[in-house]
């Protein structure tokens, strides 16, 4: 095993996108869930990455994870001392892919009886409670959450939530920051930094900075890393309900809540009706290239943007090679290459021509010939059983807007 030391000045690793295999989808078509992220990484540790690739720094390889520790089993890291790094919990694989609609959060622990009534509401299809608490970072205060590796990883961006690594390193008790903390704060990734919690100074090695999307979440820890640091348990919890409206399903919550002063955010993702705020897709857009393919939902065009670039607010290279905002191989984007704005050019880069581009794709491979079509067509895309439900959920979703 590396010493400490060796392992500190490990190159920077990004982490990739897992890849598995086929799909299961509902009949209708009619609309699809969660939205990912791209895959854009950074490869130099003296630049901050792209905020749409998760970046992380692993210690080492465990060839023999140890049981998952639960939260009241971890023994809290002494104020000063650096935490046991090796200490490993298993990490499901993902096998599924959410968009959450709303983050609830608290200064205390919500009790049985409120976590059973808020998974009770209609459309309510994921309830998962969290840790919450205030923690001190070198640069400032963050909220943090404490979660169960294994279950959070299927409600954050599609990158974050497809990198083995990053959750193994979160499962072995580093934490997880985000892009806009660690570029705010200036924090080095890798960098073993007292964190001041209602437990005391403890240290903590940042193990990886990713995308989570969830407004005024700062950092990202194990369910037993948030028991060191005192985090209240049960004091948050992510829900998702697809089939409601967003704003009143925000509104009903918020009422349940109320007494407990938590705050509730909308997480759900809106489809832009036009180019701007990052994004260079738009509904339109989505509409006019799904037209060159009779047959073929927009949305689902609309979700595969949504999901690979943030409709294109986010699109650096991946760790595969990926590029622009409907994230094409330069080899795959040739084999299609489609000028949709007339001007003569087909450019992986251009919005026009990559929605373009990706609609006769997805049509060659049969997008066009009903539900089984596009379930095909979009595993053609990205081979993963858990993309597929993925682009099918969120399609459904922006098949309402």
């Amino acid at each position: 095993m590396p010493s400490r030391l060796l392992r500190s000045q490990l190159a920077l690793i990004s982490a990739g996108v897992a890849l598995c295999l086929a799909a299961s989808v509902a009949t209708a078509l009619v609309g699809m869930g969660p939205t990912a992220q791209s895959a854009s990484v950074a490869a130099a540790q003296a630049a901050l990455p792209s905020p749409s690739d998760p970046t992380i720094l692993p210690l080492e390889q465990h060839t023999s994870p140890s049981p998952s520790v639960t939260a009241s089993q971890a023994p809290a890291a002494r104020p000063g001392t650096a935490p046991a790094a090796a200490t490993t919990n298993a990490v499901a694989p993902l096998a599924n892919l959410v968009v959450p609609d709303l983050l609830v959060t608290g200064t205390k622990s919500f009790s049985t009886d409120e976590l059973q009534a808020l998974s009770k509401l209609t459309g309510v299809t994921v309830a998962m409670p969290v840790a919450v608490g205030a923690v001190q970072l070198p640069g400032g205060k963050v909220t943090a959450l404490g979660v169960d590796p294994s279950t959070f990883r299927e409600v954050t961006p599609h990158a974050t939530g497809a990198s083995d690594p990053l959750w193994a390193s979160v499962a072995r008790g580093e934490a997880l920051v985000t892009y806009d903390t660690a570029k705010a704060q200036a924090l080095a990734l890798g960098a073993i930094v007292p964190v001041g919690a209602p437990s005391g100074i403890q240290q903590v090695r940042l193990g990886s900075f990713a995308d989570i999307r969830m407004a005024g979440i700062g950092t990202v820890v194990s369910g037993a890393a948030g028991t060191a640091l005192g985090l209240t348990p049960n004091a948050g919890i992510v829900l998702a309900a697809p089939s409601r409206d967003a704003v009143g399903f925000q509104q009903q919550v918020a009422a349940l809540v109320k007494a407990d002063g938590a705050t509730v955010t909308l997480l759900r993702p809106i489809l832009p009706s036009t180019s701007g705020g990052g994004a260079t897709m738009s509904k339109g857009l989505y509409q006019k290239a799904a037209a060159t393919c009779p047959g073929m939902p927009w949305s689902v065009l609309a979700a595969i943007g949504g999901i690979e670039s943030d409709h294109g607010a986010d699109t650096g290279v991946s760790s595969a090679g990926a590029e622009g905002p409907m994230q094409f191989l330069p080899t795959t984007f040739g084999a299609y290459a489609t000028d949709g704005d007339g001007d003569g050019k087909a450019l992986i880069d251009d919005p026009a021509d990559a929605a373009f581009t990706a609609a006769k794709m997805l049509c060659r491979n049969g997008a066009g010939s009903g539900p089984t079509g596009v379930q095909r067509a979009v595993f053609a895309y990205n081979h993963a059983t858990w993309y597929v439900d993925a682009v099918v959920a969120l399609a459904a979703r922006y098949a309402g807007q």
